[in-house]
């Protein structure tokens, strides 16, 4: 083994904590991050994409006050085991399992309550939501190769919730 290779878990581990913290610094200012409204080459969501358990986390997910309260009604993602994804050059449309689903435009727009900003920045999309009293921060990471997506997803408000979504590709209908 190389002296060097050794590191590459606590390196991972450090760029994982470097993102999981450009997350919370980018909700504290709901979006202050230039954002591009066109996908950088590669990064296509379409097809159905299957959560991967054992990799999400974050706060409770499967509790009871997550699922019967707005968040699970607003970010539906957060309680979901599979979604299909349809993307285009303007947006993405989102079907999750139990039949919700939600509409992503790149740019801005207003969904219900929610100001809503996304777009790319450094090669991962960027979801802005701010309500009266809530903002959240989405970021969704493709791998190089396309089959695993990470959504880390934070919620600040009334109670601070921090979530990690991993998905895999699908390669069936």
């Amino acid at each position: 083994m190389m002296p060097g290779r050794a590191w590459a878990p606590v390196l991972e581990k450090v760029l994982e904590k470097m993102l999981v913290l450009l997350v919370v610094l980018s909700a504290a200012g709901c979006g202050g991050v230039p954002l591009e409204e066109a996908a950088p080459g590669g990064f296509n969501l379409s097809g159905h994409w299957i959560l991967i358990q054992e990799e999400s986390g974050g706060s409770p997910v499967r509790g009871a006050s997550i699922r019967s309260g707005f968040l699970a009604q607003d970010f539906p993602l957060l309680v979901t085991d599979e979604m299909r994804i349809e993307q285009d050059a303007r947006s993405m449309g989102i079907e999750y399992g139990r039949g919700s689903y939600r509409d992503v435009t790149w740019g801005e727009r207003q969904r219900g309550v929610w100001d809503v900003r996304a777009g790319w920045h450094d090669g991962l999309l960027h979801i802005y939501s701010k309500a009266p009293d809530t903002s959240a921060s989405e970021i969704w990471k493709l791998s190089d190769d396309g089959r695993r997506l990470e959504i880390n997803i934070d919620v600040r408000g009334a109670r601070d919730h921090e979530f990690r979504r991993v998905f895999r590709r699908s390669a069936g209908v």
